[in-house]
C-alpha cells in the first residue's frame, strides 16, 4: 500500500514538474504517438497586442512581419521616414515634415530633434504597445550577431536571418526584399530591402536605413527621409 501510494504521489509530481516547465518552454522537445521527436517550442511568441515575434537573444525582440504586412514574405507597406500613415506617391512635395521652401521643420540636425517621437515612428502608432522602429544600433546588432542568407520564401526573396547567440540558433525572422519606393514607382522589387532606422542622417534630408541587396550586402545607410521604405518593429 506504502509503494502503491508513493508511486501515485511521485508520479503526479512528475506531471506538474513536466507541465510547468514545458509551459516556461524549459523542455523544448517531447515524443508523439509514433515515438518520433517533436520540437514543442513555438518559433514566435506574441505580443499582447497580438503581433508575433521572435527573440534572436539580442537586447530587442523582432517583429515577425514588416507592418502592414500579413504574413513574413509579404512586404507590408511603405512609409516616409515620420510618417505613419502608407501613400500612392511619395515626393517632397507631399511630405509632413518640409515647408514650401523646402527646409525641414520638427526634425534637423540644428538643435531640431534628430530621433523620431513615438507620435511620428509608424511602428509604434499603427501595432500600439511597445512596438516601435528600430536603432541604428540595434540594426547594426541584427547584422553582426546573425547569419544572413538570402533565400527564396513563399515566391518571394529575401534574408533568413538566423541567430548566432547560443541558445537561439534555431531561431530566425526573414526580411523580405521590398525595395522602396519614389513617386509611385517601385525600386529594386525582389531583389533588395530598404528598411527605416528612427535616426536622423548626417543632413537633416536624410535618415538612416538597413540597405540590402541579393549580392550579399547589408549595411546601415543614409537617403532621402521623403521615400518609402519598409518597417520593421521591435519590441523592447
Amino acid at each position: 500500500m506504502k509503494k502503491s501510494i508513493l508511486f501515485s504521489v511521485f508520479a503526479f509530481c512528475a506531471t506538474v514538474l513536466q507541465a510547468q516547465t514545458i509551459a516556461t518552454g524549459t523542455i523544448s522537445q517531447n515524443c508523439d504517438e509514433n515515438g518520433l521527436t517533436v520540437d514543442l517550442r513555438a518559433p514566435s511568441s506574441t505580443s499582447p497586442n497580438g503581433h508575433e515575434y521572435v527573440d534572436l537573444g539580442l537586447s530587442v525582440k523582432w517583429a515577425t512581419c514588416n507592418v502592414g504586412a500579413e504574413s513574413p514574405e509579404d512586404y507590408g507597406d511603405y512609409f516616409a521616414w515620420g510618417e505613419t500613415a502608407a501613400k500612392q506617391s511619395y515626393a517632397c512635395s507631399t511630405y509632413f515634415d518640409e515647408n514650401e521652401s523646402g527646409q525641414n521643420i520638427k526634425y534637423k540636425l540644428e538643435g531640431g530633434k534628430t530621433v523620431l517621437d513615438m507620435a511620428d515612428d509608424a511602428a509604434h502608432v499603427i501595432w500600439g504597445g511597445g512596438w516601435r522602429i528600430p536603432s541604428e544600433t540595434e540594426w547594426k546588432e541584427l547584422i553582426n550577431n546573425c547569419t544572413w542568407e538570402w533565400v527564396t520564401q513563399n515566391r518571394h526573396n529575401g534574408y533568413k536571418v538566423t541567430s548566432n547567440k547560443a541558445g537561439y540558433t534555431d531561431n530566425s525572422i526573414f526580411l523580405p526584399a521590398a525595395g522602396s519606393r519614389s513617386g509611385s514607382s517601385y525600386n529594386s522589387l525582389g531583389f533588395g530591402g530598404s528598411y527605416w532606422t528612427y535616426s536622423l542622417g548626417s543632413e537633416s534630408a536624410w535618415a538612416l536605413y538597413l540597405d540590402f541587396s541579393s549580392d550579399g550586402s547589408h549595411l546601415i545607410n543614409q537617403g532621402n527621409r521623403c521615400l518609402g521604405r519598409s518597417v520593421r518593429a521591435v519590441l523592447p
